[in-house]
């Protein structure tokens, strides 16, 4: 099991923001517009700790840059959904999560979140 889903954010926090930092040293000649899913994987977990910690701003901005580096990745649009169901700016939620449901349909969680913005 890893720091996050053991409940150690702080500690996830600070693993991921090392291999944050490897990685775009790693990434750092990619081509524009190149996806970069690892870096993209690390800024979401990082987000995820944080916004568990009750940090939303510093989670919203991990999230951010997640997509710029994988934009097709539909579970990055459902956090960034839930940190703005959490503020009760629900048509924001309720774009983002339809954004998420638009890249994989499948996924249930999308739904039920969607349900929570009406």
């Amino acid at each position: 099991m890893s720091l996050y889903e053991l409940g150690n954010n702080d500690e996830a926090i600070i693993a991921y923001s090392n291999a944050i930092k490897h990685e775009q040293d790693a990434t750092k000649d990619y081509p524009a517009g190149a996806k970069k899913e690892t870096l993209s994987f690390y800024l979401n977990n990082k987000g995820l700790a944080l916004f568990n910690l009750e940090q939303p701003d510093g989670a919203m901005s991990d999230y951010e840059e997640a997509i710029l580096c994988n934009p097709d990745d539909a579970e990055i649009y459902f956090n960034i959904g839930n940190v703005h169901l959490s503020r009760q700016q629900f048509e924001l939620a309720h774009e983002l999560f339809d954004k998420a449901i638009e890249i994989d349909s499948r996924n249930a969680k999308f739904y039920q979140a969607k349900g929570l913005t009406f």
